[in-house]
């Protein structure tokens, strides 16, 4: 028999909710697993500038000379680990 857990604290369930939230606006804007800098911003809804702040606190990036992408799954993780809850 395979049970299931569910998170139990609410910022378990809040980040759980992000990651799904954010993996359907990505499977229905079909973006690629590496996304560029400005595209993830959008998705996670910040300036640009907080981004490159988030890469220089050890947001995952990969640079190919001029070129910086952020891995898709690496976001949402980053995303989710950082979620506070109101209350």
């Amino acid at each position: 028999m395979t049970t299931t857990t569910s998170p139990t604290s609410p910022r378990d369930r809040a980040a759980a909710r992000l990651r799904w939230q954010l993996r359907e606006r990505i499977v229905a804007e079909g973006l690629p697993e590496l996304i560029r800098v400005d595209t993830a911003a959008r998705l996670a809804d910040v300036h640009k500038a907080t981004l490159w702040s988030w890469i220089a606190d050890g947001l995952p990036r990969i640079r190919a000379g001029r070129c910086t992408r952020i891995p898709v799954e690496e976001l949402i993780d980053w995303l989710a680990r950082r979620v506070e809850v109101a209350g």
